[in-house]
């Protein structure tokens, strides 16, 4: 599915999500996710695919609590987890992060990717 149409289809779902990411309670979960990612260059630790995890598991927990008392929560998070968005944005904002302005930037992988677990947690 192209972009075009990814854009028409995912319009609301995209919306809602920005909106959901720009709340104070969504700055506040991408604040703590990137004080992990700062923790873990502090330590010589980072690594791209588990901030990605870091970064996907903040989206999850921010349209969680976005969408609580929401009457079309089912619906919505069904189609959310669908359109595989979540993956987009949280790999967007490794990328941010990676050439972010701070004092680790440019930031590199200190620790290869873990080969054993690609099989179960795709490419």
């Amino acid at each position: 599915m192209g972009p075009p149409k990814m854009a028409k289809r995912y319009g609301a779902i995209t919306t809602i999500l920005q909106q959901a990411l720009a709340s104070p309670e969504g700055r506040r979960r991408l604040t703590d996710a990137e004080a992990l990612m700062i923790e873990h260059c502090e330590r010589n630790r980072f690594n791209t695919e588990r901030a990605i995890q870091v970064y996907a598991v903040a989206i999850d927990n921010i349209v969680g609590a976005w969408m609580k008392h929401s009457q079309f929560k089912r619906t919505f998070y069904r189609e959310y987890r669908q359109s595989g968005l979540k993956g987009r944005y949280a790999k967007k904002l490794v990328a941010e992060f990676k050439t972010g302005k701070g004092r680790f930037t440019p930031i590199k992988d200190d620790r290869p990717p873990r080969r054993l677990f690609r099989f179960f947690l795709g490419p």
